[in-house]
C-alpha cells in the first residue's frame, strides 16, 4: 500500500509498504480521504508537538479521515461499512492508503447524499457542539469574539449566529476564511487591526502552513442549515473529551448532517 512518512521537519515522503495486520478491537480501513488539521501543519512544518523520533511511523500525524472497513475484529463494525475515523494523533494513520483504527475511534457514516468532504468535517463540528454543551451560556444579543480561523473557528460563527449572538469581533489573516466566516456568521472586522502586521511578522515561519490550511477551507459547507437551534455557547474554553465521548459527539454530528442518527 502507499503510505506517507514524515522523515524530517517540513519533509513528508510516500513509500510502498505491506498492508498491516490488525489486533483485537481494531478495524482495517481503506482510506478514502483525510483532512489536514491545523495541528498537523504545526507538527510537519515546525516540529511542534512531535510525538516520535525521525523517521516517524507511517501515516502520522493524520487523525481525521473517512474510509471503508475491509477487515474487522469489532462487533457492530462490519466489512463494507463507510466510517469516520478520528484516532489520537500519536497513533493516527489517516495519511496511509489503509489505516488501523480502534473501535472507539470510528463511527459509521449516515446513509445520505451529502458529499464525503462535508461529512469529513463532522469530528470538528462535534468538537464545537461538545464545547457549547460543556460550558453553556446564553449569548442571545451579546457581542462575542471568535479567535482563530481553523475548522472550529469557522464553525463557531455559524453556530453563534443560530444562538442569536450579535456580530462577532475577529482578527482576519486569511481573506478567504474571513469571507467564509462573514458569510455564515454574525462576524465583522475589529475596529483596530494595528497589531496585525506585528503578528504577521511573528508568524512568518508558518507561512507555508497557512497556505496549506487555506486549501482545506473550501471543504467547509453550510452543513447545519435548517437544523435545530443549538444550545447556548460556552463561557469557558474547550476541554478535550475522552475517546468514547469524542465518538458519541461525532456520531451525533453525523446524524445531524445526514438528517438522522447513523446506523
Amino acid at each position: 500500500m502507499r503510505a506517507t512518512r514524515m522523515v524530517d521537519v517540513g519533509q513528508m515522503i510516500c513509500e510502498e509498504i505491506e498492508i498491516p495486520d490488525i489486533s483485537d478491537s481494531q478495524v482495517l480501513i481503506k482510506s478514502e480521504m483525510a483532512s489536514i488539521c491545523g495541528s498537523d501543519l504545526h507538527v510537519v512544518m515546525m516540529g511542534a508537538g512531535l510525538n516520535h523520533a525521525f523517521p516517524c511511523p507511517h501515516g502520522y500525524p493524520g487523525h481525521e479521515g473517512i474510509g471503508q472497513i475491509v477487515e474487522s475484529k469489532v462487533s457492530g463494525l462490519d466489512e463494507g461499512q463507510h466510517v469516520l475515523t478520528f484516532p489520537n494523533p500519536p497513533v493516527g494513520e489517516c495519511f496511509n492508503e489503509y489505516q488501523r483504527v480502534g473501535a472507539n475511534y470510528c463511527v459509521p457514516l449516515p446513509d445520505c447524499d451529502l458529499p464525503r468532504s462535508h461529512l469529513l468535517m463532522a469530528q470538528q463540528l462535534g468538537t464545537v457542539i461538545y464545547a457549547m454543551k460543556k460550558h453553556p451560556r446564553d449569548v442571545a444579543g451579546e457581542t462575542v469574539a471568535v479567535m482563530g480561523q481553523g475548522s472550529a473557528g469557522l464553525f463557531w460563527p455559524y453556530l453563534l449566529k443560530r444562538a442569536g449572538a450579535a456580530p462577532a469581533r475577529r482578527r482576519r489573516f486569511s481573506e478567504r476564511r474571513g469571507a467564509y466566516s462573514a458569510a455564515r456568521g454574525p462576524a465583522r472586522r475589529p475596529r483596530s487591526t494595528a497589531a496585525a502586521p506585528h503578528r504577521r511578522r511573528a508568524t512568518d515561519q508558518r507561512r507555508d502552513g497557512r497556505r496549506a490550511a487555506r486549501r482545506t477551507a473550501g471543504l467547509l459547507a453550510d452543513v447545519a442549515a435548517h437544523r435545530e437551534r443549538p444550545p447556548p455557547v460556552p463561557r469557558g474554553g474547550l476541554r478535550p473529551a475522552d475517546a468514547a465521548e469524542r465518538g458519541r459527539r461525532a456520531a451525533r454530528a453525523l446524524g445531524a448532517l445526514g438528517g438522522g442518527a447513523p446506523a
